[in-house]
């Protein structure tokens, strides 16, 4: 395609577009970079879009749940994101992903009676959009909704680790940071960290994200073998010694599982 007709599609396509989505979608983009959430002045000094305009956008997002001001008037992103997000794929039967793998979480918690997840890449992190509980007296507490970065964390490095080498540097340019004195900050570390997650099959944590949780993660592959999804298993760390072998098998099995629900 030559420059000019580039130039022509790119006009064409800018004519049928709505401004107002447009801001929206940028002031979405801003609150995906920043967790903590951001005050209405903050949006306007960002993105350029008049206060009034930025004031509507919100109030609509707000009455709709996709965002949520909180108490100091700092805006976050809502929950009805949480809801999209686990539909993005989609299985046999319509049904989507998160509720495609309950069973098999359901099946992996009784096995282990530890808390069970399905993680899957969203907005540069590991989102966590289906959780089951254990039984233990000491199981930890699944947390459906929220963001873990992809350099800690088992489910994280297996989503990390799967990424195409652009997108991984993109997340590294960010900066990687520390949580406890096992998370991994060092480049070269973590990219050979990554490269043997690729060729084990499965990721374990050793404490970089909570020094006193483990966990072990396996991928989910739809039917071209890519990697949509992690199943992971996580248990305070006096656990692993007495556990680890017997919980990394029933994670793999569990994954292997329900990829073959999910490619057929």
């Amino acid at each position: 395609m030559d420059v000019v007709k580039q130039g022509q599609d790119r006009r064409l396509s800018d004519n049928h577009r709505v401004p107002a989505i447009d801001r929206m979608v940028e002031i979405l983009g801003l609150l995906e970079r920043h967790e903590e959430g951001l005050s209405i002045q903050e949006f306007v000094t960002a993105s350029g879009v008049p206060r009034s305009t930025v004031y509507r956008i919100l109030n609509s997002l707000e009455s709709h749940a996709v965002v949520r001001r909180e108490a100091k008037g700092r805006y976050v992103l809502g929950t009805r994101l949480l809801g999209l997000a686990m539909r993005v794929r989609r299985g046999p039967g319509n049904e989507d992903l998160a509720a495609l793998a309950r069973p098999h979480l359901r099946r992996l918690s009784a096995r282990t009676h530890e808390v069970s997840k399905l993680s899957v890449l969203n907005a540069g992190a590991a989102l966590c959009v289906e959780a089951v509980p254990g039984n233990s007296a000491y199981s930890l507490a699944p947390l459906v909704g929220r963001h873990y970065p992809l350099h800690a964390g088992a489910a994280s490095k297996v989503l990390f680790a799967a990424m195409e080498q652009r997108g991984r540097a993109a997340v590294l340019e960010r900066g990687l940071q520390i949580f406890t004195p096992r998370t991994i900050t060092n480049v070269d570390k973590l990219e050979a960290e990554l490269a043997r997650v690729r060729r084990n099959g499965w990721a374990e944590d050793r404490g970089e994200f909570s020094i006193s949780v483990r966990a072990l993660a396996a991928p989910v592959r739809d039917e071209s073998g890519a990697v949509i999804a992690a199943v992971s298993l996580a248990y305070l760390a006096e656990l692993h010694e007495r556990q680890g072998n017997g919980f990394l098998q029933a994670v793999i099995e569990t994954a292997e599982a329900f990829s073959g629900e999910v490619g057929g």
